[in-house]
């Protein structure tokens, strides 16, 4: 299409972008936003180029049935952060709080505290719902994920100030891929999530074992000095003289 354009009108000027824009009209919708003199840069920002050095990029998707059992395809949130990430103009593997599906449910002991949390994370971008009050309180404040969700919630872990436990959880479904436990300890939601080098715990499934690692962990290679220990030869201590 790019190459026809270019073909017929010889530069991407209002008249090529035009029709380029008119031979999609059907598949296109324009944002309210868009000028003109936007359409225009974008058509100008592509001379020179052909169209076999345009790279393309597909959404992952999983088919799904909806109520009425028409079958339909839903955007893989997880897969397509790394996809989505390319137009945000993000680094590979950054999470982005939207992409967070998370139903949170109150273990605390004092009732009102999912609803609570919950309008909290919308705030701050999460897809964030209420998953009520259960009978049994405990302690700890944990997150339960599905396989394939854990940047998701290490995110939410991160929100939360890195204090709860996580673990996955095969019967999650993909319509609710993380699950935020409310704990009696927990203190709240932070307005920025803690660096990604902070403590972490996570929790595998019964019968697994248990990891924890705490503050940055850093790489040394062979030969290479960090940090200068004791006193350089050749160079006494103030104060002190040498004989």
């Amino acid at each position: 299409m790019l190459d026809r354009a270019q073909a017929k009108f010889g530069s991407m000027d209002l008249k090529a972008v035009n029709s380029l824009v008119s031979s999609t009209a059907d598949n296109l919708s324009l944002d309210s936003k868009l000028s003109i003199g936007d359409l225009v840069s974008l058509g100008k920002s592509f001379k020179g180029f052909s169209g076999d050095q345009i790279v393309t990029h597909a959404l992952p998707v999983y088919i799904d049935m909806t109520n009425g059992g028409a079958s339909i395809l839903r955007l893989d949130t997880a897969a397509g952060e790394d996809v989505l990430n390319i137009f945000r103009g993000v680094p590979a593997g950054t999470v982005m709080p939207k992409s967070v599906v998370v139903s949170v449910t109150n273990a605390t002991g004092t009732k009102g505290r999912a609803v609570e949390v919950a309008a909290r994370l919308k705030q701050l971008g999460f897809t964030a719902t209420s998953g009520g009050d259960i009978a049994k309180s405990q302690t700890t404040t944990s997150i339960k994920y599905l396989p394939g969700f854990e940047k998701q919630a290490d995110l939410l872990r991160r929100q939360l100030g890195g204090i709860a436990e996580i673990q996955a959880d095969k019967t999650l479904k993909s319509s609710a891929p993380v699950v935020l436990i409310l704990g009696s300890s927990f203190t709240g939601v932070l307005a920025e999530p803690v660096p990604t080098s902070s403590t972490t715990t996570t929790t595998g499934a019964p019968g697994s074992s248990t990891s924890s690692t705490t503050g940055p962990v850093t790489t040394v290679k062979p030969g290479e000095v960090t940090e200068l220990v004791g006193v350089q030869a050749g160079k006494a201590p103030e104060g002190v003289v040498c004989k």
